[in-house]
């Protein structure tokens, strides 16, 4: 393999360069200003290569540093949500008997659903709230027309019936209840 790659004599002569160090003088001061690096041909490539390693250390102990980490402030957690304690509302139903039924069963069972209904519709008013428009119709400084408005509208869930009472007269009465808890308080943010 001699006469594949040329010899150090070649490559040392080919490649020689030299430092030459100075300093610049600011003016009358004896500190040095700026430091000269020039090439030019010289004697040593040793030293010229432990100079660029010396450099490239340094570069790579310089990158390599490790800037220590700051904690971030330790800011205290949220207090959990209060833990609101169970609501049961409780609401009367109430029904009369329609005119039309065919039999007493069927009026009966009628009766018993729309006071069912009502329970349900006054339970609603409790926990949602009612939205109520009215209307009122003026002429000639006499009230015509007066008209009010209620409206529930809203879904239930888990509400039972507690009691029936049945009327003489063939109405019906029911109390109803629902119990309130976690749940429904997150249906309405703060």
């Amino acid at each position: 393999m001699p006469g594949l790659f040329p010899s150090n004599r070649w490559l040392m002569g080919a490649i020689r360069w030299k430092w030459k160090w100075s300093w610049n003088r600011c003016g009358n001061s004896s500190t040095p200003c700026g430091l000269d690096l020039p090439l030019t041909g010289g004697t040593n490539m040793s030293k010229v290569l432990r100079l660029s390693f010396l450099l490239c250390m340094a570069l790579v102990l310089v990158g390599c540093y490790i800037v220590p980490a700051q904690q971030p402030d330790p800011t205290p957690a949220p207090p959990p949500p209060p833990r609101w304690e169970p609501i049961t509302l409780r609401a009367n139903g109430q029904g009369a008997p329609p005119e039309r039924a065919i039999n007493p069963a069927q009026a009966r069972m009628m009766t018993e659903r729309a006071a069912k209904l009502d329970g349900y519709r006054n339970l609603l008013e409790q926990a949602y709230g009612v939205n109520i428009s009215a209307q009122s119709n003026v002429r000639n400084f006499v009230l015509q027309n007066d008209t009010v408005r209620s409206r529930v509208d809203a879904y239930i869930r888990g509400a039972r019936v507690v009691d029936t009472i049945y009327h003489d007269d063939g109405g019906v009465e029911v109390l109803m209840e629902i119990t309130l808890g976690d749940d429904f308080r997150r249906m309405f943010p703060r």
